[in-house]
């Protein structure tokens, strides 16, 4: 090879610097990409976030340096694989691990193309719970806790609103108000206590309506009272329990008052 044109035309890439020289020239060197397998692992995706898409085997492009892929492995039953959720970047042709800010992990496999492997805990998951990542447990509905060994209640279900956890430690009262129910429901009744993993009372937001309530004394000496009085309404579809109707009632009078109340349906007597 005539060593004058060889001198003249070659180029050498400077791997410090990520650059080509040629004839005293810089220019800008171009690192690989990272191709993907030919075939896939069973239960493997891989998404491009930048590209928008999944990216497969039949994809006819690398992906290029700098750009990211999201390994989910498909979970079967209570069995996790990972990597789940994880992101691994392309590095002048090597797969590279890519935590997230706070996450600690590391496949240590870094120019390799990562695999499918079972979810592992160093510490066995307690009643019930089974292990979904590296040291994370998917704990039953009664239990938390890093291995599920904390027993509780989770909130109970329905329309009760504005509750300030979604679960409660044994012991722990949830105190049940009109503002804990959605607009236009109150509660069927009084507040209840996580016992055991299991809630005391049934809790639950009933629908509700305005009812107007007549309050008639007597025109008789000491008719009236300066005192609360107590009703119930029983109709068609149940009772109110007992309700207060702030006094003081005079005699001789006619009072009515509005007052937002579980709706009994028709109502067919009151005491």
């Amino acid at each position: 090879m005539d060593s004058a044109f060889y001198s003249r035309d070659s180029c050498t890439c400077d791997r410090t610097s990520d650059t080509f020289k040629c004839l005293g020239f810089i220019v800008e060197c171009k690192p690989n990409g990272c191709p993907l397998p030919q075939s896939l692992e069973q239960g493997l995706t891989l998404y491009d976030s930048k590209g928008n898409r999944f990216s497969t085997s039949a994809n006819p492009d690398a992906i290029p340096h700098g750009r990211a892929l999201i390994f989910n492995c498909t979970p079967s039953g209570n069995q996790y694989n990972e990597p789940n959720g994880r992101t691994f970047a392309c590095h002048k042709g090597s797969w590279i691990g890519k935590p997230l800010p706070g996450e600690e992990w590391s496949f240590n496999n870094n120019g390799s193309f990562p695999k499918c492997r079972p979810a592992v805990c160093k510490h066995a998951c307690q009643n019930g719970g089974w292990c979904k990542a590296t040291d994370t447990c998917e704990c039953p509905e009664r239990f938390k806790g890093a291995y599920c060994e904390i027993s509780g209640c989770a909130k109970p279900e329905g329309n009760l609103v504005n509750l300030e956890k979604q679960f409660y430690d044994d012991g722990e009262t949830i105190r049940i108000t009109d503002l804990t129910c959605d607009r236009g429901y109150l509660p069927s009744s009084g507040d209840t206590t996580c016992k055991n993993g299991n809630w005391s009372d049934t809790i639950s937001c009933v629908p509700a309506i305005v009812y107007k309530i007549r309050v008639v004394t007597a025109d008789v000496r000491g008719a009236g009272t300066d005192g609360n009085v107590t009703i119930r309404l029983k109709g068609t579809a149940g009772n109110t329990g007992l309700i207060g109707l702030p006094g003081r009632f005079k005699q001789k009078n006619i009072d009515d008052i509005a007052k937002l109340l579980p709706d009994v349906g028709t109502v067919r007597f009151k005491y």
